[in-house]
């Protein structure tokens, strides 16, 4: 994926580009997982099980983001999520629109996530709300 990213904005790489998307393709079709190339992804990005895994590109994600399978994170009426820093996703999760998920925050197997979530905060339920929230940083299950 940044590689991919990286050939796109190098006019002078144009074809060794094109082979790029070409792979990355394949490796999609064959993991199971859409990610847009154009994604902008801080460091620390883990996917822990792989499969059913579709983010839009224009979606914006913080450091340390970690997902487990069958998450969907996408847009609606051009409105794209925004997800701050370190954090974790459960399995089964959709999180779609004008949300803003905040730093420190977890977010359980099977949530459906369509309004915004603050800081230190951890969430459940379709649709999700909070059953946790605490000051410090440290989130304990």
């Amino acid at each position: 994926m940044r590689i991919t990213n990286y050939l796109s904005r190098k006019s002078f790489l144009k074809l060794l580009y094109l082979f790029a998307r070409i792979k990355y393709r394949m490796l999609q079709v064959k993991y199971g997982i859409q990610i847009g190339y154009k994604l902008d992804i801080k460091g620390g990005f883990t996917i822990n099980h792989y499969g059913g895994i579709v983010i839009g590109e224009s979606a914006k994600i913080g450091k340390n983001f970690n997902i487990r399978h069958s998450l969907t994170i996408g847009h609606v009426h051009g409105e794209t999520p925004v997800i701050g820093d370190n954090v974790l996703v459960g399995a089964n999760v959709v999180i779609i629109g004008n949300v803003h998920i905040g730093n420190n925050c977890v977010i359980g197997a099977g949530s459906v996530v369509v309004k915004s979530v603050p800081n230190n905060s951890v969430i459940i339920g379709n649709p999700a709300h909070i059953i946790k929230q605490v000051n410090d940083q440290n989130i304990d299950i």
